[in-house]
């Protein structure tokens, strides 16, 4: 218990329990002129408001919070509640103390779990979003291995009955006719559809047959030759390798697949007008290349999309199943790409 003088800024009274939060005796804060000292100085104002309202009848709350320094230098949380009153004919205020530094630790340690809490909760959250998209993924894996392999059996019969029948028109084609070397791309076609078809049955899992060596330019353009009329329709210019590279760290059949993946891709993202580049090289033991167009290229917010199955942004005639460039990473990822 208090009382105190806010025109002289002293004590005239103060109780043994009020003093002993200061840690020192009635006597040394009672008349003590200079009792302002003993008050953290970020609250010193604060507090002086307080009094001084309260005694008018006039505080803006019943309770203010504020620090003080003890004897040792210690700080401490004090709740005061004070009010009006006449003492020895003086307008005072007459209050309490209560030292809430131990509540003011509690809160501040449940303000510090709660915010750990709080993190944990935002990380469990983050790792269920990614575990709900790991999942949809797998679902959707799982339902492209169904669709592919009904294509495939869908196409197998019919694909067989072509490359029987091609294979008599071939050989009505005689190896000095100027169309003969058509005829080479067109079987080279089948097979790789064949083989396409086959892997299909077991989607995303090729199986690793030791790659037999080949020239990546003439893949290159065996490819071109079929993507020429695409080519001049769209307006594009595609630029190739200028140096022979020759390749048997992946069968043949897949490369073509992968290289014609993605320029079919870059052709139908290019301008009119536009140019591709492929590059190619060999670096530390392996293959390098790369198919850049210039195109308005991957908005961000679907950069995190573009490989999974089914995802597609085309649209009208040029839209697809969305399978190309999540079969060409799969593809990749399994030669250790």
């Amino acid at each position: 218990l208090y009382i105190y003088e806010p025109r002289e800024r002293t004590f005239l009274y103060v109780n043994p329990a009020l003093a002993s939060i200061f840690e020192r005796e009635p006597d040394e804060l009672i008349h003590n002129k200079d009792i302002e000292r003993f008050v953290h100085a970020d609250d010193l104002l604060k507090i002086q408001e307080y009094i001084e309202e309260s005694s008018k009848g006039e505080p803006a709350s019943t309770q203010q919070l504020f620090r003080i320094v003890t004897r040792k230098g210690d700080l401490k949380h004090i709740e005061t509640t004070a009010l009006p009153g006449l003492y020895n004919g003086k307008t005072v205020c007459i209050g309490t103390f209560q030292d809430i530094t131990e509540r003011k630790k509690i809160e501040e340690e449940l303000l510090h779990n709660r915010e750990y809490l709080e993190k944990i909760i935002e990380a469990t959250a983050s790792n269920i979003n990614i575990l709900e998209d790991q999942r949809r993924k797998i679902e959707m894996l799982a339902y492209s291995g169904q669709v592919a392999a009904r294509v495939a059996h869908e196409i197998n019969n019919p694909l067989a009955g072509i490359k029987n029948s091609f294979l008599l028109i071939k050989e009505a084609v005689s190896p000095d006719h100027p169309y003969h070397h058509y005829a080479e791309l067109i079987e080279k076609e089948i097979n790789r559809l064949a083989s396409i078809t086959k892997q299909m049955f077991g989607l995303f899992n090729p199986e690793h047959i030791p790659g037999k060596k080949f020239e990546f330019n003439d893949l290159i353009k065996d490819i071109l030759i079929f993507l020429e009329s695409t080519r001049r329709e769209l307006d594009v210019s595609i630029i190739t390798p200028s140096t022979q590279i020759s390749i048997d760290q992946i069968p043949e059949s897949l490369l073509r697949q992968i290289l014609y993946n993605l320029l079919i891709n870059a052709l139908e993202a290019s301008k009119p007008g536009g140019e591709i580049i492929i590059h190619a090289a060999i670096e530390n033991a392996g293959m390098v290349f790369s198919i850049s167009d210039n195109g308005h290229g991957i908005p961000d917010e679907i950069k995190p999309y573009i490989f999974d199955p089914f995802f597609s942004t085309k649209k009208g005639e040029k839209k697809g199943l969305g399978l190309g460039l999540s079969i060409t990473k799969k593809l990749i990822e399994e030669w250790n790409g």
